[in-house]
């Protein structure tokens, strides 16, 4: 079964905002490789994608121009209630499912991605279900990254690169951590088994515009962030009430939103062919 831990709406709201999509050419890479054993119908676009895990839909509608039909998939009902609201797509649906049961017919799907969630899955039973639903020669597509460093305009580093992940780590969001679960992601999945026939791996790096008041949004829609929330809303609040003085201090600005970094994410790619 999977972790439910995205189910508030003040949450998915943040989610919303602060989650990055994955880089395109991640999904024009997934795009190639399935392209090499399925070829798309006469109207150039393939019949199916699913996209689980999907949160808001960061990914989920990258896939739009590819597939004549896209299924994002979540457990949380506030998540898929969020991605409905900014879902212009007629080709892009969104319902609640759990990645491990999705309400699909045997063969029946060209590409699954799952970005920024298998390690939040039951992973046995997942890939069951993918090898159950997947076409011959399908594809799963997984993306993952790490917690992002940030970086000067010109990319140089700051006394504050490392903020984000000292801050996901530190002694106030530790208690509340999965770590097991998470070290997965933060090691690319490297050390996950894909049982498939063919399975293709890719680690690739990202530099972003950010600012100040994204990355304070980006640490509240963090699964840790909020379960501190419910359980020390006071302590969760002085943190962000540290993080933006950080920040302020640093920069000599009282403008979040007018200071501005990069951030720089690492990303897996894994490929595996049904």
């Amino acid at each position: 079964m999977s972790q439910r831990l995205f189910e508030d709406a003040n949450q998915a709201f943040h989610y919303s905002r602060a989650r990055p999509s994955p880089p395109a050419n991640l999904i024009t890479q997934s795009i190639n490789y399935l392209n090499e054993k399925i070829l798309p119908n006469s109207n150039s676009k393939w019949q199916l994608a699913i996209d689980v895990g999907a949160g808001t839909g960061q990914c989920t509608r990258l896939l739009q121009p590819y597939f004549e039909k896209i299924i994002g998939f979540d457990v949380s009902e506030a998540q898929v209630n969020e991605a409905n609201k900014g879902n212009s797509f007629l080709n892009v649906h969104y319902a609640i499912s759990e990645a491990e049961s999705l309400p699909l017919p045997d063969d029946s799907v060209d590409l699954l991605t799952a970005c920024q969630c298998l390690h939040w899955f039951d992973m046995q039973a997942f890939f069951k279900e993918a090898q159950r639903v997947l076409k011959t020669d399908g594809v799963l597509a997984v993306i993952g990254h790490d917690v992002p460093k940030l970086y000067s305009t010109d990319k140089q580093e700051l006394p504050l690169t490392n903020l984000l992940y000292d801050t996901f780590h530190g002694d106030i969001l530790k208690p509340y951590i999965q770590s097991d679960r998470l070290e997965l992601l933060h090691n690319g999945y490297k050390d996950i088994e894909f049982p498939f026939a063919q399975v293709s791996r890719e680690n690739v790096h990202t530099d972003l515009k950010t600012t100040a008041e994204d990355c304070i949004e980006l640490i509240k829609s963090w699964s840790n962030f909020q379960s501190c929330v419910q359980n020390d809303h006071s302590t969760a609040m002085a943190l962000i009430n540290d993080l933006q003085q950080a920040f302020i201090s640093h920069f000599n600005q009282e403008s979040l939103s007018k200071i501005e970094m990069i951030a720089r994410r690492n990303y897996a790619l894994i490929l595996c062919r049904k």
